[in-house]
């Protein structure tokens, strides 16, 4: 059985809202048929009761595990396609997760292009089904982004210009302009601002239930209090791979043709208040990323409040509790008070606000902010859709239509590599790496975008893989960073280097660099000297074959031809059915029937995912994956040959480009 494995971590906000006592005691003795929403920002109110299915079918054409936005969302558009027998059951109620205790705020400024796509198509969708008539509690509100500093200010000039090209309504603010918009703002240190003027609010349960709905109409079947138990798989292209038959829940076992899993959820915390009568009901969601805390209006005048502490704190590192469905955490005031004292700071106004109740709830992260989506590197019809880092109701329309079309057609319009649940690895589900790392993961919601230049984002879940020459390269002054959880030398510190130089790949800045220099001197030695450099991260396949069978097998796959003389260097791409890359590789002839294969580091699993999905299925063909093998160095320069030839008693004159040679040093 595949796991796939979140871990929860802490967001917080401050609820000022009159009717959320009522709203909250109510969801303690109320039946769930009413589907009334806890924290539905607008009013309290009840929805018709769903026709939920009530007895597990024994089989379904698709299962969809995960009732909460992000799965109702791809039932919904599963069946606005026209799919039939399609099954989804919750563990719990529908929205009972994360969805419930959600803002609702649709935000369309995110770190990747593609989620960008996907809020767009959400706010888009939400817009849709709000003029139908449907009572989602949709909003325009618009948000802006505080400015403290130059460097701020200049990220948000970038992340201005990328949303303008995808047509998005934004606007760069002068200081008095986010005063004019924000006139109860405490103005210092205040540089500029971000208004993104398409951002919108909207009510997240019944906008799930209204997924659900439409669903259900079009004949999805919806089961709650049914949860999975097991994945049942079985073996196809002689054993190299398995495939989702079935799925053993607590209902009984349904067979299915492909399963999605859109599980898990995660940790925040709120602060109940009166409403605030003289707080301005017309301006618009406020981020202040430097104070790490934002503001959403509410139309009673009230407030929601959050933020995003540097390091969080996990729970449910051994799974989130059975009982845990419309439920809180034990209250956090030693974490929140330091968000509610900048937000105080910054609004003076807040400070005669009337308090009444602190409120812990659950959201979900992953190890680099990004969500996980498409299907599993290990398994046959096995999809994933979660973990959207707080930024759920924002990405759902847009997950759930990718999804959809990528089930029904086998694939989309949308490149969706940095959201590709196969950017990770196996190693990546090390119960301590999550631990760790996801502690600062939150906190990066508000940090700056700058150029990373290949350098790691984060201090925490490093040294997962190291090369066997770590310790020798380290010690020689090299400072590293990291790829797919491999640590790569980034350059060597000079001998006159201070005892901090190794933090320099930290200091981020979007001018010229403090290594710049020393990267420079490294650089003219490689091409006019000579210089060594670990490339043992990279990924290297071994393929073979006792006849032609890997030679036909790798001239299927690659875009250039590889039937070339045994020690030939072959560059090519390995191409899908519409033209586009799935592999960027070197191809090195070793034998008649053997061959090396070498790939990026990032591209490992994606790689090994693609050529067991296409290897012959008659075992003719040996794939194995050598990386871990081989220590290996790129000896690159033009005094390169020379060296060699003093490490070796080989003639290394003759030594022609893309060829290879097998030695003693």
């Amino acid at each position: 059985m595949l796991q796939h494995k979140l871990y929860f971590y802490g967001k917080f906000f401050l609820k000022t809202h009159s009717q959320y006592r009522v709203a909250y005691i109510a969801r303690r003795t109320i039946s769930y048929d009413q589907h009334e929403s806890p924290t539905v920002p607008h009013h309290i109110h009840s929805t018709p009761t769903l026709k939920l299915t009530e007895k597990l079918p024994s089989s379904c054409h698709i299962l969809i595990a995960g009732g909460g936005i992000i799965g109702q969302s791809i039932a919904y558009h599963l069946s606005e396609i026209g799919v039939k027998d399609v099954v989804l059951i919750e563990k719990a109620k529908l929205a009972s997760g994360a969805t419930w205790q959600s803002s609702g705020r649709v935000s369309l400024l995110h770190n990747t292009v593609i989620e960008t796509h996907f809020a767009k198509y959400s706010r888009q969708l939400y817009e849709k089904l709000h003029k139908e008539g449907h009572d989602i509690g949709f909003h325009e509100i618009g948000s802006i982004w505080i400015a403290q500093t130059p460097d701020r200010l200049h990220t948000l000039q970038r992340q201005y210009s990328a949303m303008r090209a995808l047509g998005i309504g934004c606007e760069i603010l002068k200081t008095e302009k986010v005063v004019e918009k924000i006139p109860i703002i405490n103005q210092q240190e205040i540089w500029g601002g971000l208004l993104i003027s398409d951002d919108i609010m909207v009510d997240p349960v019944p906008l799930c239930l209204t997924f659900a709905r439409s669903a259900i109409d079009k004949g999805v079947k919806i089961i709650e209090d049914c949860y999975v138990t097991e994945i049942l798989t079985e073996k196809q292209r002689a054993g190299q791979y398995d495939r989702v038959t079935s799925a053993v829940t607590s209902q009984g076992e349904i067979t299915c043709d492909a399963f999605i899993n859109c599980t898990g959820m995660a940790k925040y915390v709120c602060l109940k208040t009166k409403s605030i009568g003289n707080f301005p009901s017309d301006i618009p969601i406020v981020h202040n990323p430097e104070e790490r805390f934002y503001i959403q209006p509410l139309l009673d005048h009230s407030l929601l409040i959050g933020g995003f502490l540097r390091q969080s704190k996990p729970v449910f590192t051994n799974g989130v509790p059975d009982t845990f469905h419309f439920s809180l955490l034990p209250d956090n005031w030693d974490d929140f008070h330091w968000i509610l004292s900048n937000a105080i700071k910054r609004f003076p106004i807040l400070a005669e606000s009337e308090y009444e109740i602190l409120i812990t709830g659950a959201d979900s992260y992953t190890p680099d902010g990004r969500v996980i989506m498409n299907e599993s590197a290990e398994i046959d019809n096995y999809f994933v859709a979660s973990g959207t880092n707080g930024h759920g109701i924002a990405l759902a329309g847009g997950i759930g239509k990718y999804m959809a079309e990528l089930i029904h057609k086998g694939n989309t319009d949308f490149s969706t590599w940095p959201v590709d649940i196969r950017r990770f690895m196996r190693l990546h589900t090390n119960k301590r790496f999550l631990e760790d790392r996801l502690r600062e993961i939150p906190g990066k919601q508000y940090s700056l975008k700058y150029p990373t230049y290949g350098m790691s984002l984060y201090r925490t879940g490093r040294k997962l893989r190291v090369s066997p020459l770590h310790s020798k390269l380290q010690a020689a002054g090299a400072v590293y960073g990291e790829v797919l959880g491999y640590e790569r030398p980034l350059f060597f510190k000079p001998d006159e280097a201070d005892k901090n130089y190794e933090d320099l790949s930290k200091q981020g800045t979007f001018s010229k660099a403090r290594w710049f220099n020393t990267v420079k001197k490294e650089y003219n030695v490689c091409r006019k000297g000579v210089a060594i450099i670990d490339m043992t991260s990279f990924t290297k396949y071994e393929l073979k074959s006792a006849n032609r069978s890997v030679v036909d097998f790798l001239q299927m796959l690659c875009a250039n031809n590889i039937d070339k003389p045994i020690g030939t260097v072959v560059h090519t791409g390995m191409l899908n059915e519409q033209g586009g890359y799935e592999n960027d590789c070197s191809v090195i002839r070793l034998g008649e029937y053997h061959f090396l294969l070498v790939s990026p580091t990032a591209q490992s699993t994606r790689n090994m995912k693609w050529l067991k999905s296409h290897v012959p299925e008659d075992g003719s063909v040996l794939l194995s994956d050598v990386t871990s093998l081989y220590t290996a160095l790129n000896v690159i320069g033009p005094k390169a040959k020379y060296l060699l030839a003093e490490l070796s008693d080989e003639d290394f004159n003759d030594f022609a480009r893309m060829t290879c040679q097998v030695s003693n040093t």
